[in-house]
């Protein structure tokens, strides 16, 4: 006979039953999404209260936001899923996580990256263009996106568990969103921040701009 699940058991099973129900809503909705591409508003509404109620998403708080995210990403060459995960609401701006924007690049076939340093206390990306010649991929190169920790303590970022426990991640997702704006922006629509670069006035924290690395 099948031993009952008890006390905090039976809490954390209904908890995962609970998060495959709202990620099977979010998903269901996403697939109608990617495959209709649909631009009727009444058919975006719907399913933006579906995405809103499935939970999944802790910055969309309604239908519109939802949406927004969607309709955003379209513009980007990304899935519904991939927008919903992939882009935030922040400052009343919409930002983009590190791994979409280098997603993004990768991707493009017209640009690429490479990471020339990484450690905790400094991040140097070089950027290319790429060009077919004679049936070959040649990368040209557009500049160097560095940013340190020195240049994250001169803008008073360096606050929250994130800078203590990752801050390579941090340094890389800073490097990259600047290379991002420099080098790539016409991938970007407008939406060239990464979570957490906006300041709480709203203002972009750039860091070292260098055109030739040699």
């Amino acid at each position: 006979l099948p031993v009952p699940v008890v006390g905090q058991d039976a809490k954390l099973a209904k908890k995962e039953a609970d998060n495959q129900a709202r990620l099977a809503i979010a998903n269901a909705a996403a697939r109608s999404l990617s495959l209709g591409e649909t631009d009727d508003l009444n058919e975006l509404i719907r399913w933006g209260k579906l995405l809103a109620a499935s939970g999944m998403f802790n910055d969309v708080t309604g239908p519109a936001q939802a949406i927004v995210k969607v309709l955003y990403g379209r513009e980007l060459g990304l899935s519904p899923m991939e927008s919903l995960t992939g882009i935030y609401f922040f400052s009343n701006k919409l930002v983009l996580s590190a791994g979409t924007m280098a997603g993004l690049v990768k991707k493009s076939g017209k640009y690429d990256y490479r990471i020339k340093h990484l450690d905790n206390k400094r991040c140097e990306l070089e950027f290319f263009q790429k060009s077919i010649r004679d049936g070959d991929v040649h990368l040209t190169s557009l500049g160097v996106s560095v940013f340190t920790m020195e240049d994250a303590q001169l803008a008073g970022i360096v606050k929250g568990a994130n800078w203590l426990k990752y801050p390579r991640n941090m340094l890389f997702a800073r490097a990259l969103s600047n290379g991002f704006k420099w080098f790539c922006q016409d991938l970007a629509q407008g939406g060239a921040y990464v979570a957490g670069e906006i300041d709480g006035d709203g203002t972009p924290i750039d860091a070292e701009f260098i055109m030739d690395p040699r």
